[in-house]
């Protein structure tokens, strides 16, 4: 899409939804099964389904739980820079 096309709330969705998905595939090597963005007026929500990581994965079967939240929060602040 061009930026000068004006985007139904659908579409922008969808949209943000695809780039989220790519964004974790090319970034992290790993994709969520699913997600999903919803915008309510001036509020984006999204949500990552199986969006925990092979190495998040490991840390937490191996009981290494707290590292493991760590990893993601990392991850997390990453992504927000």
């Amino acid at each position: 899409m061009t930026t000068t096309e004006a985007l139904t709330v659908g579409q922008l969705e969808r949209e943000l939804s695809q780039r989220i998905r790519t964004f974790y595939r090319n970034i992290l090597g790993h994709a969520p099964s699913k997600v999903s963005c919803h915008l309510f007026r001036n509020k984006l929500v999204v949500v990552a389904e199986d969006s925990i990581t092979p190495a998040e994965k490991v840390l937490a079967q191996a009981g290494k739980k707290e590292l493991a939240q760590k990893v993601r929060s990392n991850l997390y602040q990453s992504m927000l820079k």
